[in-house]
C-alpha cells in the first residue's frame, strides 16, 4: 500500500504527472523542463494573482503581459493553476478587458507557498 502524497508533495514533483513510467526518457526530460520555474507562463500569472484581489483569467493575462505574448496560451496556463490548486474561483464578473461575465479568482494557500518558493 503507497502512502497518499499531499498537495504540497505534488507541487514539489510536477512533472511525475507529466509523463508515464513506461515513457522514454526523452519524454521524461520534457516534462522535467515545463515544470514551472520562475518567468514561465504560470508562474507570471501565480504572481498577478498573489498580489491581486479577485481576477478574471483575462485580467490577469493582461497584467503579468501575456496578452500581447505572440501564441502564448494564457487561458491554458489559467486553467491549469485552477486543476492544480494554486487559484480558485470565488464569483464571477464582468471583465474590464471584455465586458462580459467570467470566472473570477483568487490564489489559494497552495498557490501562495509556490509563488514564496518560486521567488525567493
Amino acid at each position: 500500500m503507497s502512502k497518499q502524497q499531499s498537495l504540497f508533495d505534488l507541487l514539489a514533483t510536477p512533472e511525475k504527472h507529466l509523463y508515464s513510467d513506461d515513457d522514454h526518457d526523452t519524454s521524461k526530460a520534457g516534462a522535467k523542463s515545463v515544470a514551472m520555474r520562475s518567468g514561465s507562463q504560470k508562474a507570471l500569472l501565480l504572481n498577478v494573482y498573489a498580489n491581486s484581489a479577485v481576477l478574471t483569467d483575462d485580467e490577469a493575462a493582461d497584467r503579468a503581459g501575456l496578452l500581447v505574448k505572440p501564441g502564448c496560451c494564457w487561458w491554458h496556463r489559467c486553467s491549469d493553476l485552477r486543476k492544480e490548486g494554486l487559484i480558485a474561483q470565488v464569483t464571477t464578473k464582468t471583465s474590464q478587458l471584455t465586458g462580459e461575465e467570467r470566472m473570477a479568482c483568487v490564489i489559494t494557500e497552495a498557490g501562495l507557498e509556490l509563488h514564496r518558493r518560486i521567488n525567493k
